[in-house]
């Protein structure tokens, strides 16, 4: 994500830069601020891969897959009943909190996005 190309408000400029050499994070803002733009831009900020993006719920592991599928990222989606890996080295999974704490928890050089 080339965050340069989008016009950003104060604080998330400010994140942005104190969070890049940040290992753990904790971003909290009212609904339709902008804090998915500020947490795609942490993670993908970060060299360790795979990235994690974890959901409570399936349906929102879905919409987080589709959102960055449409976009052109190398995403795989694992839930209780769905397990689509396209690619055994997937830049980012998305999946349930549940899959990543049986699953995928010990994985070392990774990125966690709660």
């Amino acid at each position: 994500m080339n965050v340069n190309a989008i016009e950003l408000v104060p604080w998330q400029r400010d994140f942005l830069t104190w969070s890049r050499d940040k290992s753990f994070i904790l971003l909290s803002a009212l609904t339709g601020s902008g804090k998915t733009l500020c947490y795609e831009g942490w993670m993908f900020s970060k060299e360790e891969r795979p990235i994690y993006i974890t959901a409570p719920t399936k349906a929102l592991c879905n919409d987080k897959y589709r959102d960055l599928k449409d976009r052109g990222y190398n995403v795989g989606l694992e839930t209780g009943d769905v397990c689509y890996l396209p690619d055994a080295s997937c830049d980012i999974i998305c999946c349930t909190h549940e899959v990543y704490n049986y699953k995928y928890r010990s994985v070392k050089n990774s990125t966690l996005v709660v």
